[in-house]
């Protein structure tokens, strides 16, 4: 197929033809990249844990459950549900808890306890 009898067929424009246009499609490019290697870096700067031990990032504090007996920590805070018989029974599950209830209910001022309060145990 050729062209038509009488037309000229033109060259077709290469990117190359236009020096300023080759330029600031290279400037577009290096943007492109530029930002490209910024953001890759801002996201591994912020999945790093700076300043934190690898082992304890993401630990989270062990709840106990209604049976299981607790370690002596030194603040206890009340959850929903708790009172100063179960959190005796809970921190002294052998023995006799009426001393620790009483410690307890001294350090509350009597009554009983609501949920958030922190005790001090002893």
């Amino acid at each position: 197929m050729g062209a038509p009898a009488g037309h000229r067929a033109r060259p077709i424009p290469s990117r190359c033809d236009n020096p300023r246009a080759s330029a600031r499609a290279a400037a577009v490019r290096r943007r492109h990249i530029l930002l490209g290697i910024v953001a890759l870096a801002s996201v591994i700067a912020l999945a790093v844990p700076w300043g934190t031990k690898p082992d304890h990032a993401l630990a989270a504090p062990a709840v106990a459950t209604s049976g299981a007996a607790l370690a002596r920590p030194s603040v206890y805070t009340v959850q929903a549900g708790d009172t100063l018989v179960s959190i005796a029974q809970r921190i002294e599950p052998r023995g006799d808890r009426r001393a620790l209830t009483s410690e307890l209910s001294a350090q509350i001022g009597g009554g009983g306890v609501r949920p958030g309060e922190r005790l001090v145990l002893p």
